[in-house]
């Protein structure tokens, strides 16, 4: 370790895992001093955050964010210290598999993190006007030139090819539409969530064509079926992933018939949660704004943070190696190949995340032919494949 990392002590400056909140903290730190992100790039077993969640480290030893429940952040960032002592980013991992043996993870599980050392925060100030636009953007770190550059968001965050895509998403809206006590109760508990919370009335509902979008989710809080629909029927046709309405079973059978009469299919009414709500039937409006936000941040969850398909590749140290397990979406890619023709071309250009774990009977070289899995066979011990499906 480089001693002068030693005169900063790591300690947290802000509480929150906010994306907003972790970008501006790095962006507004680099103009008086040197800044480091550090990402979670592998998960190994169990972990308490997402691939892509971030701290934001400061030369002082001031960070902001998480990586864990709150047990590895301040290891975290006593490493990116030293990382920006010494000027090169690198990759730690803690918990499972780490030789750090007193870090442990409380989870059993183990986490890889890449410290990149900041030199550019133009990337980081596009995002954060990305997200106040309420725009998705994601960010590509380049593991060879060691630098960040905006790029299209795949599914969700995680490596492709040797990068390592980071997606950040604005924070939910949650349109209410209700002239009831409901909608207060409900607006009330999502504001104190830190949602964006809109609350419109049915003779609004013009102004929901520049509200909805993909990160918007609409709670119909009505106890009359005429009141809701000017705003319903828009909702059907917008982008929103969450579309809930009040009432019983019969009578989101009575709007069922109304949409159908009024041209809509069964599958776009199939997207209303009806009767609204995680659990129910709730009897007052403190428990049916539970049961509301409950159901909107599991649709959330469902939606955006559900696994994607990824390409798992064991890797010796930094190099990915071989086996490689693919999705059934690029068998179509690979079923043509033939002898000496790999498919380190289609893995390159693929859209698809990767993932790397780290065991030492990684194959380094490639496997095309009967030979070349002899030659990996009779040069490493046995792959336990059941270490590639954490």
């Amino acid at each position: 370790m480089n001693n002068d990392s030693l005169l900063a002590t790591p300690h947290r400056s802000k509480l929150g895992d906010d994306p907003v909140e972790i970008l501006r903290f790095a962006v507004e730190a680099f103009a008086v001093c040197r800044v480091a992100l550090a990402t979670p790039v592998e998960i190994r077993g169990g972990a308490a955050r997402a691939l892509g969640a971030q701290i934001a480290i400061c030369e002082d030893g001031s960070f902001c964010g998480y990586v864990s429940g709150g047990c590895i952040e301040a290891a975290v960032a006593a490493e990116a210290l030293d990382a920006m002592a010494w000027g090169e980013d690198r990759n730690v991992r803690f918990g499972m598999g780490s030789p750090f043996f007193d870090i442990v993870l409380p989870c059993g599980g183990g986490i890889s993190v890449l410290i990149h050392i900041l030199r550019d925060v133009t990337p980081l100030r596009y995002a954060l006007d990305s997200l106040a636009d309420c725009r998705e953007v994601a960010i590509r770190y380049i593991a060879a030139t060691q630098q960040l550059l905006v790029c299209e968001s795949p599914t969700r965050s995680g490596w492709i090819g040797n990068d390592f895509v980071t997606i950040y998403r604005p924070a939910l809206r949650l349109i209410i539409s209700s002239y009831a006590i409901e909608a207060l109760a409900v607006r009330r508990l999502g504001a104190a969530a830190e949602l964006d919370v809109v609350l419109l009335q049915p003779t609004q509902y013009y102004k929901l064509d520049s509200l909805i979008d993909a990160h918007t989710a609409v709670a119909l809080l009505h106890h009359d079926l005429d009141a809701e629909m000017p705003i319903l029927t828009k909702a059907l046709a917008s982008q929103a992933f969450y579309l809930g309405a009040l009432g019983s079973s019969r009578t989101h059978k009575k709007r069922r018939e109304w949409l159908l009469a009024e041209g809509f299919s069964d599958e776009a009414i199939g997207k209303i949660k009806a009767p609204i709500g995680l659990f129910g039937p709730t009897k007052d409006a403190k428990s049916l704004e539970l049961s509301v936000l409950a159901d909107v941040s599991a649709a959330r969850l469902a939606t955006f943070g559900k696994t994607a398909r990824v390409i798992t590749r064991a890797s010796n140290g930094k190099r990915p190696g071989h086996p490689v397990i693919v999705p059934k979406s690029l068998f179509s890619n690979m079923k043509d190949l033939d002898g000496d023709v790999g498919a380190q071309d289609i893995l390159r250009q693929s859209s698809v995340a990767q993932q790397l774990c780290d065991i030492a009977s990684a194959a380094t070289f490639d496997i095309d032919t009967i030979e070349d899995a002899n030659r990996a066979a009779a040069e490493r011990p046995l792959i336990d494949l059941r270490r590639l499906t954490h």
